[in-house]
């Protein structure tokens, strides 16, 4: 996955922001699977910026 994100990364974003919110978004997730969530019925989403973190974190979560 790391030629992954460096495809999808330019130097002209802030990649430390963005794996940073995905990075929060998958520790989100987590807390939801250990209070016992199902994770195929979990739902991630957003507008603008964060349909874009939504789409990167569900790609990249294991």
């Amino acid at each position: 996955m790391y030629k992954f994100i460096n495809y999808i990364i330019t130097t002209n974003e802030d990649s430390d922001g963005i794996l940073q919110s995905v990075n929060y978004l998958h520790g989100l997730l987590d807390d939801l699977t250990a209070q016992g969530f199902d994770p195929q019925k979990i739902a991630i989403g957003g507008f603008s910026q964060g349909g874009a973190i939504s789409l990167l974190g569900g790609l990249l979560y294991p």
